[in-house]
């Protein structure tokens, strides 16, 4: 299988919920967003334009960028963590792509040494 990942990133700042550790205080990430995708149309010369999925990352994060995400619908409810962060960027993302074009997995990075990958439809990711 063949699948094509674009890669791009964001700055925001979250205060989680129901939490008791420092990230209950608002803080800041630089997220790096890595966003795999995937042609059903094996027979396809290529797996996506490269340009055409670059924009559709780009449009997804823009809410996000440079913003308090906890005054984002629907983290004004749902606690903005990078796990829901990242599920939230999947369907938004998948909302936007055309014929054959699936987003297989989204990893979202809030620095070095954390990440999250989302993945619904692969049991093993």
């Amino acid at each position: 299988m063949l699948t094509v990942t674009i890669k791009d990133q964001f700055e925001s700042a979250v205060k989680l919920y129901n939490y008791s550790g420092s990230c209950a205080n608002v803080h800041g990430h630089t997220y790096r967003i890595a966003v795999t995708f995937y042609n059903t149309d094996q027979s396809a010369d290529m797996v996506v334009d490269y340009y055409e999925a670059k924009t559709w990352v780009e449009q997804a994060i823009a809410p996000l960028d440079h913003k308090f995400i906890n005054e984002l619908k629907p983290f004004d409810k749902v606690s903005p963590t990078t796990e829901n962060i990242a599920k939230w960027l999947y369907q938004t993302i998948a909302h936007l792509t055309t014929k054959n074009i699936e987003v297989l997995t989204i990893t979202l990075s809030e620095n070095d040494h954390f990440s999250v990958t989302y993945a619904p439809n692969n049991k093993n990711t």
